[in-house]
């Protein structure tokens, strides 16, 4: 798992506490302030789970083909330490299946929502989006998206490959 900033470094000492397999929080990994797609290319290539609560994420988790890494979102989930700890240690065994076959799953007091990666239009027509209904990402048809989601991908490759280089991993 890799815990975003937003969340306290005591939510991922806290899962590992609980047993999860390697929870990190982006600050140790020096990816403090990166762009979302830095950090999601990160935990794609590391093929860890994404846990956040920026809604962003999955928005573009939500675009058509986008595929991995799969992604925890945290929405309505007061912030002290064990309230997200809590969540994510109630919810996980019921999901741990579907995050290995690429999901968003939402995180919600009193419930959780399940969209697997990547998102087609059978889940779009649930009404329960996980894309935004108004904004440029609703008004371009799923062709005109192919462009954009390509250099989105590219771009988070090179960002990566840099972020390694800094840090000197530039072969594993």
């Amino acid at each position: 798992m890799l815990v975003e900033e937003a969340l306290q470094d005591a939510v991922a000492h806290r899962l590992a506490t609980a047993g999860l397999r390697s929870p990190t929080q982006v600050r140790i990994l020096g990816l403090v302030g990166h762009a979302d797609d830095e950090v999601m290319a990160l935990a794609l290539a590391d093929e860890r789970i994404l846990v956040t609560t920026d809604t962003d994420v999955g928005t573009i988790r939500a675009l058509p083909g986008a595929a991995g890494p799969s992604v925890l979102l945290l929405r309505g989930i007061g912030d002290a330490v064990e309230e997200p700890v809590d969540a994510l240690l109630e919810v996980l065994p019921r999901v741990e299946r579907v995050l290995s076959e690429g999901a968003v799953v939402v995180i919600e007091p009193a419930r959780y929502r399940i969209r697997y990666l990547p998102i087609d239009d059978a889940q779009r027509g649930t009404g329960r989006r996980s894309a935004p209904s108004t904004g440029v990402a609703a008004r371009l048809r799923v062709e005109d998206m192919t462009p954009i989601v390509t250099a989105m991908v590219s771009s988070t490759w090179k960002a990566l490959r840099q972020l390694r280089q800094r840090q000197g991993l530039a072969g594993h």
